[in-house]
């Protein structure tokens, strides 16, 4: 059992490591990635959220914000979608 006071410990090799063991496996659980990453769920979770600027939506780590290349190809694939559909 972990101690409810645990001291977070984020350095950069930690803050570089998070990223690669997502990109390995989108699917696993935030247990299962903190145990791979060998780095506790509170320093997990500020790496993500502070350091590297992502949040949860459902069960994945997404950026918060698109680069303008991915807002570009999102109106494009919509628009793809619902012009076929105003005709």
């Amino acid at each position: 059992m972990t101690s409810v006071w645990t001291t977070l410990h984020v350095n950069e090799q930690h803050v570089e490591k998070v990223p690669e063991v997502i990109r390995s496996n989108r699917r696993l659980t935030l247990q299962e990635l903190t145990d791979k990453a060998g780095i506790s769920k509170p320093s997990f979770h500020e790496i993500l959220t502070e350091s590297l600027g992502m949040q949860r939506v459902t069960a994945k780590f997404v950026p918060r914000l698109l680069t303008d290349e991915q807002n570009q190809k999102r109106l494009e694939v919509s628009q793809g979608i619902f012009l076929p559909c105003e005709q």
